[in-house]
């Protein structure tokens, strides 16, 4: 439904900051070959680099004509509490590349990690065809609160 806001000569689908972390889902992991690469750091935090690479077909995205378009990335995981910190989803079809990077970071009011900046490159061949970035701040919880007063009828 976004995909009808996007900007810019790339038409794209999976520029949502949350997208890679259905990768994770049960039903997805399947899907893809896991490998672990080199630790690091992101933030000041000890991290393992989680690298996929999506090997059954169909895939999770598809061309603008319904074919298969493989995706690759990696995850950024806190070696101490399991937190994602970063995600990179990178995809190619013919002579054009993407690839979306997002990061995370605690929210203390909420208590959760969420996202805080995404990154879109793409790229033809060498030449960049488009840059984007999008920051999100000021999270809130939704919440509903009701209150319900029942009245007997006086008789």
């Amino acid at each position: 439904e976004s995909a009808k806001y996007n900007i810019g000569p790339v038409v794209r689908s999976i520029n949502v900051p949350l997208f890679a972390l259905d990768i994770l889902r049960t039903w997805n992991r399947g899907r893809f070959d896991f490998k672990l690469g080199r630790d690091g750091e992101a933030d000041g935090l000890r991290v393992w680099r989680l690298e996929y690479t999506e090997r059954d077909r169909p895939t999770l995205v598809e061309g603008l004509e319904g074919e298969d378009v493989p995706i690759s990335g990696h995850f950024l995981v806190d070696q101490l509490t399991g937190a994602i910190i970063e995600t990179t989803v990178g995809a190619s079809k013919e002579s054009v590349a993407g690839e979306i990077r997002v990061r995370f970071g605690r929210d203390p009011a909420l208590g959760l990690w969420v996202p805080t900046e995404m990154r879109e490159t793409y790229l033809q061949g060498r030449r960049v065809l488009m840059e984007g970035r999008a920051g999100y701040s000021k999270f809130r919880r939704f919440q509903v609160k009701t209150e319900e007063k029942v009245l007997l009828p006086v008789k």
